[in-house]
């Protein structure tokens, strides 16, 4: 890993907190309007509507706070990349709606973040990383172990 000062050791976790964040805060308003949101699911066509509002609360708090820790960022970073692509088709689908095709822009663009996470890791500072032992699972599957600092 490059030293670049502040952000060669906080920038991977300052990226894992603002795409966690988008997770996090979308699953606590859902739970929060759960009623609301299984109307929309409804709406959008999702048979069992609340069954997967629950397994979307569960996906989006679950997930974010993995991103954010950095346990098991790349497992996270996978499950939110498959959920986003399957929101975006399911619910961003009509890009000729302005607001729907900038929905979907996001989401391509949260999924380039997540993409970086997953084929990446989580960087130093992450529950995983223990650089300094030679055990971090991102510097081993690199092939990095012990050769940055945290």
């Amino acid at each position: 890993m490059h030293n670049h000062g502040f952000l060669g050791s906080y920038g991977s976790l300052i990226a894992r907190v603002f795409l966690g964040a988008v997770f996090i805060i979308s699953g606590i308003g859902k739970a929060a309007a759960f009623a609301g949101t299984v109307s929309f699911f409804s709406a959008v066509g999702l048979p069992v509507a609340q069954i997967f509002v629950v397994l979307t609360i569960i996906t989006e708090v679950g997930a974010g706070l993995m991103l954010v820790v950095g346990w098991r960022p790349r497992l996270a970073a996978w499950w939110l990349i498959l959920f986003v692509i399957l929101a975006t088709l399911i619910a961003h689908r009509d890009i000729a709606d302005q607001n729907q095709m900038t929905q979907a822009l996001k989401n391509l663009a949260i999924i380039g973040g997540l993409l970086m996470v997953a084929l990446h890791g989580a960087g130093p500072k992450s529950v995983g990383c223990d650089c300094r032992s030679g055990a971090c699972p991102d510097c081993i599957a690199e092939g990095k172990a012990g050769k940055h600092s945290q």
